[in-house]
């Protein structure tokens, strides 16, 4: 079975490298570090989830995703119908005395 590609987009390295590694063994995970290089991915690629920092130094996420709903998917959809698009705001560096960015606390 095909696994479901993520797109993070996060203009911190460390941020966009611990999700990766958190998703990647169940997801198809992409990442970009700007929206504009972002925003030319989803045009070109067919992906279930987007996730993005709330504000970087440019652009609102919340912008980024009015412009990511306006896109049309590789297959001729409008917008993001079987899409979900998430915005974060996230420390860029964990705590110093935290387990693996992993794992869920309960």
């Amino acid at each position: 079975m095909e696994k479901e590609k993520i797109l993070i987009v996060n203009g911190d390295k460390y941020v966009r490298q611990t999700l990766q590694e958190c998703l990647e063994s169940d997801y198809e995970v992409y990442t970009s570090s700007s929206f504009t290089k972002a925003l030319h991915m989803y045009k070109n690629e067919q992906f279930n989830t987007v996730v993005t920092e709330l504000v970087n130094d440019n652009e609102k996420g919340i912008e980024v995703i009015t412009k990511f709903q306006a896109v049309k998917s590789p297959s001729g959809e409008q917008g993001v119908r079987k899409r979900l698009l998430v915005a974060l705001d996230l420390p860029s560096r964990a705590p110093r005395n935290a387990g693996s960015p992993c794992e869920v606390a309960a």
